[in-house]
């Protein structure tokens, strides 16, 4: 019967043995895969949003001249279904001659100059089956030089706010405006 014990005791230790053996294989293999995980690296294009910019950005006009400003949509990485655009100019130096709206959008239903708040809101959308993705021009301000000053361009803009300038990205319906970029005109 001695024997019969000493062999169950022997399995026992090895028992033992073998699952303390399995336990730290197991906790190595945790740590490898810890140690081993790198995340996929986020590819930076796909992130890269909207920039709204002014062409050109600095320049001097003759008081009584007539000249044109381009609103420059880059759309980044993302299909677009609309935009709007609101900035301030200064109405003592500068005055707004007319809104031409530019091709990138099938519709512009907004073009209005607010004198009392001094801004300029331009709207653009797309229609149903069709969508902007690029850089283009949004629309054309052409203004007139009033008197001798400095007029400073400056987009509305605040990161995830809807009531300034946007750019409505496709499929999410998610403002993807990460960047804009104004301008100053100086009149002589």
């Amino acid at each position: 019967m001695a024997t019969i014990n000493a062999g169950a005791s022997f399995l026992d230790k090895n028992r033992k043995l073998a699952l303390a053996v399995l336990f730290l294989m197991a906790i190595g293999l945790i740590f490898n895969r810890i140690n081993t995980f790198k995340p996929e690296k986020k590819i930076e294009s796909q992130s890269q949003g909207a920039k709204i910019y002014f062409e050109p950005s600095l320049k001097s006009y003759k008081k009584g001249e007539e000249f044109e400003v381009k609103i420059i949509l880059d759309t980044g990485n993302f299909e677009t279904d609309a935009a709007d655009v609101r900035f301030g100019f200064n109405p003592q130096v500068l005055a707004v001659q007319k809104i031409i709206p530019g091709t990138i959008y099938d519709d512009y239903p907004a073009k209005r100059t607010d004198l009392e708040k001094e801004i300029i809101i331009i709207n653009g959308i797309t229609s149903l089956s069709k969508t902007f993705k690029g850089k283009g021009v949004f629309a054309t301000v052409v203004f007139k030089g009033l008197k001798p000053g400095k007029a400073n361009l400056i987009f509305e803009f605040t990161p995830d706010s809807t009531t300034d300038s946007n750019v409505v990205a496709t499929k999410i319906a998610k403002d993807v405006l990460e960047e804009v970029e104004g301008a100053s005109i100086e009149i002589n």
